[in-house]
């Protein structure tokens, strides 16, 4: 780690950095995304008839309870 690296030229190597900054945002985004889905899908599975069994399973949060029932 402390001896030189080879190293790409600086144009290159600016583009990698927007590339990795962009994807950053990229993922970002969609983590805010599934957990706006997350929250929409857990207050529809609370209005589900079967609701409080789907939930009261161990490890069974609401996107796999949600997989597991037939909303309708």
């Amino acid at each position: 780690m402390r001896t030189e690296q080879l190293a790409m030229p600086p144009a290159v190597e600016a583009a990698f950095g927007h590339t990795v900054h962009v994807l950053v945002r990229v993922l970002t985004e969609f983590s805010c995304q599934i957990e706006a889905l997350e929250g929409d899908l857990a207050a529809h599975l609370d209005q589900h008839p079967d609701a409080r069994i789907y939930r009261s399973q161990p490890g069974l949060g609401p996107v796999l309870a949600a997989s597991r029932s037939t909303f309708q």
